[in-house]
């Protein structure tokens, strides 16, 4: 491995950490329509975790 500042290592575990976390919240549709996919299918809101974590993030 090629030598590194001390607080790369930490920096890149906690940023893999965090990365992993939020692939792990799950998606909760709320009743709000906030796009359209390709199809023109509605995009509901996430109600769930995952947006006060991006929030915090």
């Amino acid at each position: 491995m090629y030598p590194l500042s001390p607080g790369t290592d930490i920096t890149d575990l906690l940023l893999a950490a965090l990365d992993e976390l939020e692939a792990m919240l799950p998606y909760v549709p709320g009743s709000r329509a906030i796009a359209e996919d390709d199809q023109d299918d509605p995009i509901c809101e996430d109600v769930g975790g995952t947006a006060r974590f991006l929030e915090l993030n």
